[in-house]
């Protein structure tokens, strides 16, 4: 044999050796059923973690819930006084049994550091050897176990807690959002029932991704109880989850009381915490800001910042450099009082503000950056900002001191894209709920933000259920059916854009309500743009159908621009221009095409390019309303041509699967993710889960209704997961089909 194999040979007989998984049910054998042997029938209400079997890599973390009754005589009912009981598995031929080592061994109840013995293989059925405890007539009694594959003669855990009662479920978690350094951040449990005596609820959460961990108990006396985690430090992602038990759990016996009572289906959250003050950092310049706090508060807010021009600011003879928006004229207003009997401020409404970097005005300036904050109680309710004229703007504000996400937030005849002022880039951010620069669409505390009504008055409703978080739950990627997107990147020697394609079910050719135009800056200034057009409109994110009958010829500007008085003066410079096209949808192909060279690129197969832009004319800045968009300057030096020919056959006829199929997961085993597809030969209601060897949920990937197709799917598991045997199950109307993966750590 060669040396290669004899290494490949070791490798997997190391590997074999070292991972051991349990493959069959554990069981009671006891003075209650009779003492059954290896080869009985056993009910199922004898079986640790439910019927079926139960599988683990490595230990395994096993309960099993009994009740005492007077002349029990149903499987998982006990008689009151002594229980004697062994716990016994197959594996395969083999078979382990656990007990009191050849003597019998009473438990004492509500103990999280009993042990029981891993007895050597011998057919030892009757009560001797047992573990033992006394059984009181109307109590439950829960055991919980947790089996080591580390041979005879261990002692592994066990624990057996009683309860005067059936127990209760958690029906549901809180997770509300972002959290404050300067408060506790309140979970709210409920459960399905008002719990026993000696029912608590754990809130186990970390703040190092679980390197360590802390524990806070609740004791409820009815079926709802809240919950605080302390006040963290801003900066910190908390994660945590929530489970039932009994009082006096510790953090070193939490893994193995998880399982006792119930933990929420393995739910995991996540929160941010927030530092409650907006940092104004950087130069002079705009910022769009709102308030956390309504009514007559900007004395109160801008403290740390220079005012000027208002009763109440810093200086009263100069001309002002705040602003709110007049919706309904479409023009800026400048305030001329922010005193506490001043302008007063909606939850919801932004305001402009020109920051000036010399703070105290005593000619220093550098007093970036600040912190601006401000006094009374945050909003707490929804907040709606709205009668906006179809096509008009409006310049909404966060109302809260949590992040919230704009795809979250209620719309009525607004556009889906939103726009935020970057002062840092000298440019807009923008997202329209699949892509663009404003990330996921998440918009900071104290962040003002434009939208537009479309399709008659427009409103938005913000409520505190909008607030982002990072809840610890299975992410998927696009669904290859609906939507996707490629970035494009320009840089010169001392400027870089950015903007965006993207493609969506409801896209269209033209003009569409994703759209994201390409604005003016709140400050003029010398600057490289990229730029796409729709109906010589300036486009930033420039929204297509995912399905199209034909291709689609984009025009695509890439211009230096001067700033010369109120005019921007087209340069020559040199430029690097790069493309990211990961998230292009597999039957969707680009061609880039230089006007002036004629040259086509495949931006499948090159991902960057360099030129030079060339002078060709110039343009104003000004404009009319609060926002100006780029114009078509010239001949445009780019067509993008879009082709949708990869999905389409004999015209616009899909190639649809012939048959329901779920396909094999790639990779697998896999760490840290993997990708699943399958085929749907027809329109219907589908479902996507993963569910542990037992049975539970893990998480759902899909739940709706698809057209007939391809799809794929990518499974990244939280980290707290544990290594082991998962299944995909994908079921439509009634048809099911699973793939086994294995995720190794």
């Amino acid at each position: 044999m060669s040396n290669f194999l004899n290494s490949i040979l070791k490798m997997i007989l190391i590997f074999s050796c070292s991972l051991f998984a349990w493959s069959g049910d554990f069981y009671i054998s006891s003075s209650a059923n009779s003492w059954p042997d290896l080869n009985a029938s056993i009910n199922s209400a004898w079986k640790f973690g439910g019927s079926g079997n139960d599988a683990a890599s490595g230990s395994a973390s096993k309960v099993l819930t009994l009740t005492c009754v007077a002349g029990a005589n149903t499987p998982g009912q006990i008689n009151p006084g002594t229980f004697y009981f062994r716990i016994i598995h197959k594996e395969g031929s083999a078979w382990h049994s656990w007990g009191g080592s050849g003597s019998d061994v009473a438990v004492t109840l509500n103990d999280p550091t009993a042990t029981i013995t891993h007895d050597a293989s011998s057919g030892n059925w009757s009560t001797s050897g047992s573990k033992t405890f006394t059984a009181t007539d109307g109590k439950t009694y829960k055991i919980l176990f947790k089996a080591n594959p580390s041979g005879s003669g261990a002692n592994e855990d066990l624990s057996i807690y009683e309860f005067s009662g059936s127990t209760q479920s958690i029906s549901s978690v809180s997770n509300p959002g972002n959290g404050l350094a300067s408060s506790a951040y309140t979970v709210t449990t409920t459960l399905g029932g008002t719990p026993v005596a000696e029912e608590r609820v754990y809130v186990r959460y970390s703040t190092d991704n679980w390197s360590s961990s802390s524990l806070v108990e609740g004791d409820p006396s009815s079926n709802s109880i809240d919950i605080n985690i302390p006040s963290q430090s801003a900066g910190t992602t908390v994660k945590y989850y929530v489970f039932t038990g009994v009082t006096g759990i510790s953090s070193a016996n939490a893994d193995k009381a998880t399982i006792l009572l119930d933990n929420n289906s393995g739910s995991n959250y996540s929160y941010y915490v927030e530092s409650g003050v907006g940092a104004i950092s950087g130069d002079s310049g705009f910022r769009m800001l709102s308030s956390p706090v309504s009514g007559q508060v900007l004395g109160s807010l801008l403290t740390n910042l220079w005012t000027q021009g208002m009763t109440g600011a810093d200086m009263q003879g100069a001309t002002s450099n705040v602003w709110t928006l007049n919706v309904s004229g479409q023009s800026w207003t400048a305030l001329s009082d922010i005193s506490g009997s001043g302008t007063s401020l909606s939850a919801g409404q932004g305001f402009l503000i020109y920051v000036f970097e010399d703070t105290d005005y005593d000619g220093t300036g550098g007093d970036l950056p600040v912190n601006i904050n401000v006094s009374g109680s945050e909003n707490s309710s929804d907040a709606t900002y709205g009668s906006i004229g179809n096509g008009d703007w409006g310049l909404a504000g966060n109302p809260y001191l949590s992040t919230i996400d704009w795809d979250l937030i209620s719309k009525t005849n607004i556009s889906s894209t939103v726009y935020v002022w970057d002062d840092a880039a000298s440019a807009y951010k923008s997202w329209n709920g699949s892509a663009g620069g404003l990330t996921n669409g998440l918009i900071a505390p104290y962040q003002g933000f434009w939208v537009q009504a479309t399709g008659g008055t427009g409103s938005i409703t913000i409520s505190t259920s909008d607030k982002a978080t990072t809840a610890g739950t299975l992410y998927r990627i696009s669904d290859i059916q609906e939507s996707g997107s490629i970035t494009f990147d320009v840089s010169s020697s001392e400027f870089s854009d950015q903007t965006f394609i993207s493609f969506q079910s409801e896209g269209e050719s033209g003009l569409d309500n994703a759209d994201a135009y390409k604005l003016f800056p709140l400050n003029h200034s010398d600057r490289l743009i990229a730029v796409s057009y729709a109906d010589e409109t300036g486009l930033d994110i420039n929204n297509l159908p995912y399905d199209y009958g034909e291709d689609i010829l984009i025009p695509f500007d890439i211009m230096q621009l001067q700033l010369d008085g109120d005019m921007y003066v087209t340069q020559e410079e040199e430029v690097t221009f790069s493309w990211d096209v990961s998230n292009l949808p597999d039957h969707i192909s680009l061609k880039l095409i230089d006007q002036i060279t004629n040259i086509e690129t495949d931006m499948d197969l090159v991902s960057s390019l360099s030129f030079t832009t060339e002078p060709k004319g110039s343009f104003s800045t000004s404009y009319i309303g609060p926002v100006g968009t780029y114009p078509v300057v010239g001949e445009p030096r780019f067509s993008l041509l879009v082709s949708y020919s990869a999905l389409t056959s004999g015209g616009n006829i899909k190639l649809l699967p012939g048959e329901f199929a779920l396909h094999a997961a790639y990779p697998n085993p896999f760490n840290p993710s993997t990708t699943i597809s399958f085929d749907l030969p027809e329109t219907g209601k589908v479902s996507l889960n993963v569910f542990d060897l037992k049975g539970a949920l893990v998480g759902t990937l899909l739940n709706e209704n698809k057209v007939g197709g391809t799809y794929q799917y990518k499974w990244t598991p939280n980290r707290e997961l544990a290594s082991g045997m998962y299944l995909f199950e994908l079921k439509m109307k009634n048809k099911t089909r699973h793939q086994k993966i294995t995720y190794i750590k």
